[in-house]
């Protein structure tokens, strides 16, 4: 499955870091092939205050142009990390990949990043909140799909 997705051409290459104002003026469509894999999977759930973990199990994986990353983690900012034409979200969460080389040893992210605005309640998001434990707490063993 191809997915029409978008670059910062100032961001290419890692030389931009967070955060970023995505300008929707300066974006360029670009053409990948991008599938999910991810399955309903056990994980812990860590609550550290400023944000919450969600740490899976290998299994779950993301391919990238034909490259595989393993699912590792999904969290929250909030508010948001990033601003979209100046704007700041109440809510964005980043989904986690990496990569691993065998050679190098070095680890490639691919970070998927949501922006969330205020509405009507989303029933999948209420779904992985109702298990966040207090704030310094681990809980393990929840399946989560996302």
């Amino acid at each position: 499955m191809r997915h029409k997705l978008y670059s910062l051409p100032e961001a290419e290459n890692g030389r931009q870091q967070s955060p970023i104002n995505i300008g929707s003026s300066s974006i360029k469509p670009i053409d990948i092939k991008i599938k999910k894999n991810y399955n309903p999977s056990t994980l812990s759930i860590t609550n550290v205050g400023f944000t919450i973990r969600f740490n899976f199990k290998i299994g779950s994986t993301l391919s990238l142009n034909n490259k595989v990353y393993n699912l590792k983690q999904f969290h929250f900012h909030t508010p948001a990390e990033h601003l979209l034409d100046g704007i700041t979200y109440p809510l964005e969460i980043h989904i986690v990949n990496t990569f691993k080389d065998q050679v190098s040893e070095e680890t490639e992210y691919v970070v998927i990043a949501i922006l969330l605005k205020e509405g009507k309640e989303n029933a999948e998001l209420q779904k992985i909140l109702k298990n966040v434990p207090a704030v310094g707490q681990t809980e393990t063993n929840k399946t989560v799909q996302l």
